[in-house]
C-alpha cells in the first residue's frame, strides 16, 4: 500500500471516530434520566388501607409511571401472572396500590417490575390496545392508597416514569 492511500485510510479513520463521538454525545446529552419523586420513607404497610398525600400532586409527564417501593427480603414473583411476590422465607405477598386523582376518582395498579424496587404501573386490559396502559399527561394526583396482605416496611416510595 502507498503512502497516500494509507493517509487516506488514516484521516477516513478520524473523521468516522468525529462522526460517531459527535452522534454518541448528542444522542446520550438528549436522553433525560427518568424523573424520580420520593413519596415517603419507612412506611408501613398492612391490611388496612393507608394513604399518603405527597407535598405536591404528582403529575403524569410521560406515558407510562411507576409507584416503586424499596422492599426487604423479596426473592420475586410468587406467581406468572405477578399479582404476588415470593418473599426469602418462601412467604408470599400481596400488594394493593391506588392513585387517587384531583376528582376522587381510583387508577390501580398492578405489579409489573421487579428488582431493586418492585414497580407497580398500570396494566393493559385488552392486549390489542396497549395504549390503555399510558397515563394521560397532565393527570395530577392527590394521594395514594396502599395496603398489604402481612405487615411489610417500604423503605422507600418512589413515583418514577419511563419514555420510550
Amino acid at each position: 500500500m502507498n503512502f497516500y492511500a494509507s493517509g487516506l485510510i488514516i484521516i477516513s479513520l478520524l473523521i468516522l471516530t468525529a462522526i460517531i463521538g459527535v452522534g454518541c454525545k448528542t444522542f446520550f446529552s438528549e436522553a433525560k434520566p427518568p424523573a424520580k419523586v420520593k413519596i415517603a420513607d419507612n412506611k408501613q404497610l398492612n391490611p388496612n388501607w393507608s394513604e399518603i398525600t405527597p407535598q405536591s400532586p404528582l403529575e403524569a409527564t410521560a406515558k407510562i409511571h411507576f409507584v416503586a417501593l424499596k422492599l426487604q427480603n423479596v426473592k420475586g414473583w410468587a406467581d406468572e401472572n405477578k399479582q404476588k411476590l415470593r418473599l426469602t422465607d418462601g412467604s408470599e405477598l400481596t400488594i394493593e396500590i391506588e392513585l387517587i386523582d384531583e376528582k376522587g376518582s381510583a387508577t390501580v395498579l398492578f405489579p409489573n417490575g421487579f428488582g431493586e424496587y418492585v414497580e407497580f404501573g398500570k396494566r393493559v386490559e385488552n392486549r390489542e390496545n396497549p395504549e390503555e396502559s399510558y397515563f394521560q399527561n397532565g393527570k395530577k394526583f392527590n394521594k395514594i392508597r396502599l395496603r398489604s396482605d402481612k405487615s411489610v416496611i417500604a423503605e422507600e416510595i418512589l413515583w418514577t416514569e419511563f419514555e420510550f
